[in-house]
């Protein structure tokens, strides 16, 4: 099992480098780490999921804009977090979010996330809803 981080400021860092244990997170099950150092974006969702809303096992997820960078990040964390992940995405990318482990895939365009229930916690990766008039 790995682990994924941030150091505190800009540049690289070596083969073993100290953070501390609020700037890391565990690896989700099945991202190996060639394709985790592709994913710097990982650090918000973790810092939104765990640091900021405290997401618990058993807890529901709704995540927002869950085919983009921070967003597909937060489908995978909530997933290993033991967390029910709904996942609101475009039509042509829910087979990709199910795949990234969301328990439910939902075209954001033919469902209002007030009609999938109560969440325990809720995150908006994709900004304001534009009606089809271009109203946002």
């Amino acid at each position: 099992m790995g682990v994924l981080g941030r150091t505190s400021g800009f540049g690289s860092a070596a083969e073993y480098v100290k953070v501390p244990a609020e700037r890391a997170g565990l690896l989700p099950e099945g991202l190996d780490l060639v394709d985790a150092a592709a994913l710097p974006v990982a650090t918000t969702a973790i810092t939104a999921l765990r640091d900021k809303a405290g997401l618990r096992p058993g807890e529901r997820l709704l995540v927002r804009g869950a085919a983009g960078g921070v967003g597909n990040a937060a489908v995978q964390l909530g997933r290993a977090y033991g967390a029910e992940v709904t996942a609101l995405a475009r039509a042509a990318n829910l087979d990709f979010v199910r795949g990234l482990g969301a328990h439910k895939a939902v075209d954001h365009r033919t469902v209002r996330p007030a009609e999938l229930g109560r969440f325990d916690v809720v995150l908006d990766t994709a900004g304001p809803t534009c009606v089809p008039s271009g109203a946002c």
